[in-house]
Parts: C-alpha cells; sequence; structure tokens
C-alpha cells in the first residue's frame, strides 16, 4: 500500500514538473494571430502592432493573419474552433463579441462560452464627420438641418449590422430623426460619396477617418467616446454636444480558443501588459486616439457581459438583420 502511494506521489510530481516545463517553454512555435476583417482599419492596425511587439517580447514570431468574411464571423469562429494550445489566437472587437450574436441567426460560435479572453487592449473613438458643404458645424446644427428636411439627408455606413450603421441609428433614435441609411460594401467605397454630397454624413473610425479629415475632404464635429480624442483635441463629444448617454468606441481585445490552458492564458496575458507598456506601442496607440485598457481579468469578464448585453438591445431596436 505504502509503495502504490509512494508511486502514486511520483506520478504526480512528474506530471506537475513537466506541466511546469511545459509553460515555461512555451511558445515554441510561431503563433497565428488572426484578424478576422480584413486590411486597413483599425482592428488590423491595433493587431499588427501587438502581433510585432509580442513577437519581440516572447522571442517567438507572432504572425499577423487577415481571415475576413460575413461580418468577422469566420475569422472569429475559425479561432472558437482552433486547437486551444495557444498557438492560435485572435483579436476580436464589438462586432464579433457584441453585435454579432444579435445580427446574425444562427452564429456558429458562442463569443461567451467558445472564447477565453486573454487581455483587453484598446479602445478606438468614433468620430461624427459631414460633407465640407454641409451648412453645419455642431450637432446641434446636423439635428436641425435633419428635422427641418424630414427623409432628405442620408447616413453612410459600410454595411447593414456594422457599428457605422448602428452608431447612426443611435443618433437617429436618440435625435429622433427622420433620415436614411445608406450602407456601401466597404468603409472606402463610402467616401467618394461623403465628398461628393451624395451622403450627407457617417459615423467611422477614427484611424480611417483621420487622414480625410486632416485633408480637409470632411469635417469632423463631434466623438464618440467619453473623452476628446488626442487627435482631434478641438473636437466635442457626443456627451458635450448636447447628447447625453451617447458613448461609444470601437473596442479591441485578444482572444484564444475556450480550453486553452490557464498557464498559457497567463503567460500570454502578461507579456501581452508588457506590450501595451512599452512605449513605443503606447505613442503609435496615441497617435490613433486609441486608449489603452487596464482591466483585471473579473473587469473584463463583466465588461464584455455588459457590451454584449447593450449592443443585443441596440441591433434589437435598429431591426438590423445580416444580410
Amino acid at each position: 500500500m505504502i509503495r502504490r502511494i509512494c508511486a502514486l506521489a511520483l506520478c504526480l510530481a512528474i506530471v506537475c514538473v513537466v506541466t511546469e516545463a511545459a509553460s515555461q517553454a512555451y511558445p515554441t512555435k510561431p503563433i497565428r494571430l488572426i484578424i478576422p476583417v480584413g486590411p486597413g482599419g483599425g482592428q488590423d492596425f491595433t493587431g499588427r502592432v501587438i502581433a510585432q511587439k509580442l513577437g519581440d517580447i516572447m522571442g517567438q514570431q507572432v504572425v499577423a493573419e487577415n481571415k475576413s468574411g460575413a461580418g468577422s464571423v469566420v475569422g472569429t469562429d475559425y479561432v472558437a474552433k482552433a486547437p486551444p494550445d495557444g498557438y492560435t489566437i485572435a483579436i476580436c472587437g464589438i462586432s464579433s463579441m457584441s453585435i454579432n450574436p444579435s445580427l446574425y441567426a444562427n452564429l456558429p460560435y458562442d463569443p461567451m462560452k467558445d472564447l477565453t479572453p486573454v487581455a483587453m487592449l484598446v479602445d478606438i473613438p468614433f468620430v461624427l464627420v459631414v460633407h465640407p458643404g454641409l451648412p453645419v458645424t455642431t450637432v446641434a446644427d446636423l439635428i436641425g438641418l435633419a428635422k427641418a428636411s424630414p427623409g432628405k439627408l442620408n447616413y453612410a455606413s459600410s454595411g447593414t449590422g456594422t457599428l457605422l450603421h448602428l452608431g447612426g441609428e443611435m443618433f437617429k433614435s436618440m435625435a429622433a430623426l427622420d433620415v436614411v441609411h445608406v450602407p456601401f460594401r466597404s468603409v472606402g467605397a463610402t467616401y467618394p460619396e461623403l465628398q461628393s454630397g451624395q451622403v450627407q454624413y457617417m459615423f467611422d473610425n477614427i484611424t480611417t477617418s483621420i487622414g480625410q479629415i486632416k485633408g480637409g475632404n470632411i469635417r469632423p464635429i463631434a466623438v464618440t467616446t467619453g473623452t476628446r480624442a488626442t487627435s482631434l483635441p478641438d473636437i466635442p463629444t457626443m456627451v458635450q454636444a448636447g447628447m447625453p448617454g451617447f458613448e461609444f468606441g470601437s473596442w479591441f481585445g485578444l482572444f484564444a480558443p475556450a480550453g486553452t490552458p490557464r498557464d498559457v492564458i497567463a503567460k500570454l496575458r502578461a507579456e501581452t501588459r508588457k506590450a501595451l507598456d512599452a512605449p513605443d506601442v503606447r505613442e503609435r496607440f496615441e497617435s490613433q486616439s486609441a486608449v489603452i485598457f487596464d482591466m483585471t481579468p473579473e473587469q473584463e469578464t463583466a465588461f464584455l457581459k455588459s457590451e454584449l448585453e447593450r449592443w443585443t438591445r441596440i441591433v434589437k431596436t435598429s431591426g438590423a438583420k445580416a444580410e
């Protein structure tokens, strides 16, 4: 009996040593960081910045790979079903985790069950921009113009159910406007129409709009986050512009398949924190007005749950369905 107990204890000790050694060794091969949208834009930018810095810190290549399709569903589902070993992770955002569950009737993954948060990364402001020839300089001006001409103003988006669309629907609902939604196939396709005046305004991620703003092709009148954007310090927030409660941003985080070992998650989280604290990474994010998150795992879980509940309500109110 004593021999059996000793043998069992020895086996457990060996398992613990092997597990600890495996944890310390991770990663032993390149890590794939899936970006579930196409190149360009805030999510792609954030993913590539983090991939590069994580690779430097961990001494192992982190390969950023775009896998787009169906409003980020394809890439997110790919990671949700990947082996839970820490070698396939994703940068997911508000669409994957908060909007798609109520937008798609048969979403192939459950964001709260099939994915494990590694670390929240950044929150990037959206900005309300208008055609430069439109006779408005404030949110109040835009509301006044829309109310004076019901059904005459159009707002653009990169497609039904996108954050650009739902931001426009929030504005329409909260300001009680009669305006027309004009969806396009991509953000890039909206700008020629906005600049020509075929559509009059839209909400867009500041990362993709800042160049157009600086070039004078469009006019910013408000940002959507709780504080002003560092790259547009003279532009008020929507709340400051007279829209209490109107606040949202485009946030992103790192996620791994559910079931990924806790020690692997812990290591990824610690190294991601180092990456976010690096001065060069902070400088790159701040240049895009991105606010870096600093949350505990418990705070992240509560945040993800509240965002899912919030955007479920907004999607249902808008009536949006995936096309």
